[in-house]
């Protein structure tokens, strides 16, 4: 009789939990849906910062005749952080809608709510691909002005490095080669990546070698080598003649039309999906 009696007791709890859930998953369901369209509201509300960011990044380019280094370098740190913040964005949309609708037994269990509940789900898997395609986006934003602040700041450099020459100040290139040199690995390192430009590499490859027969150029005047010098001096020219070619007007609409052959698609799918979603 005893053991009967716990079993009793323990369907009847089983039956007073199970009536308590049937309850409660309802009101949760609601309350997950409700969380979700929040989710979903500020992913429409961050379209404009995002969209702006974008529209920064495949802004057509100019071959940069008037523009100084210095110039372009400050404008890349603001381009940059522009992207940055636009990317955390989108990633914070996608981290509120991924968790809208967990725990996921509950929103399972939720029977009476079920319909509601697979719109929700469509809408979110919608919205997400969307934002997924924006990240990707942003993400090559922020690798190609990674790229180019590498290169502006070692183009810089080596401006200081043929100002220190001009003045006979041999003994301070090996300092700024060193800070040339750092830029130029962080681009040399970011122009093999998928999502930068194959004319990227055409102006690092050159610059790179500017560099550093200006550093070997500067090493010789300094030991008096006049026949090395002018070997250097020679290799320092033809680097600058090919990034002369790099960067002319021609290079620069090929990169702005790569960007645009690769990037277009997936701005046009993240406009879609979130026009989807808020239809």
């Amino acid at each position: 009789m005893r053991r009967r009696s716990i079993l009793i007791a323990a369907g009847g709890c089983f039956l007073a939990a199970a009536a308590a859930l049937l309850l409660v998953e309802p009101a949760l369901a609601d309350a997950q849906v409700s969380g979700d369209s929040h989710a979903l509201a500020l992913a429409a509300k961050h379209q404009t910062v995002i969209d702006a960011a974008i529209q920064q990044f495949l802004t057509r380019s100019s071959s940069g005749g008037g523009e100084s280094d210095d110039r372009l370098l400050t404008q890349s740190t603001a381009n940059l952080a522009q992207y940055e913040s636009a990317r955390n964005l989108a990633t914070a949309d996608a981290g509120a809608l991924s968790g809208a609708l967990q725990p996921q037994w509950a929103v399972a269990a939720a029977a009476s709510r079920s319909d509601t509940l697979h719109a929700a789900r469509q809408r979110t898997a919608t919205a997400l691909a969307a934002l997924a395609d924006a990240n990707q986006v942003l993400t090559a934003a922020i690798d190609q002005e990674r790229l180019q602040q590498g290169f502006f700041f070692a183009s810089v450099t080596e401006a200081k490095m043929l100002t220190a020459i001009d003045n006979q100040g041999y003994v301070q290139i090996d300092a700024l080669y060193v800070q040339a040199d750092h830029g130029l690995r962080v681009a040399e390192v970011l122009m093999n990546k998928p999502d930068q430009s194959p004319g990227y590499r055409r102006a690092i490859v050159a610059l790179r070698s500017i560099v550093n027969e200006t550093q070997k150029y500067a090493a010789a005047l300094l030991r008096n080598d006049k026949a090395e010098a002018d070997t250097r001096h020679a290799a320092m020219r033809a680097g600058y003649a090919s990034l002369a070619t790099a960067t002319n007007t021609a290079a620069v609409t090929a990169n702005d039309d790569w960007n645009d052959r690769t990037f277009q698609p997936l701005i046009a799918a993240y406009h879609s999906g979130l026009a989807t979603v808020q239809s």
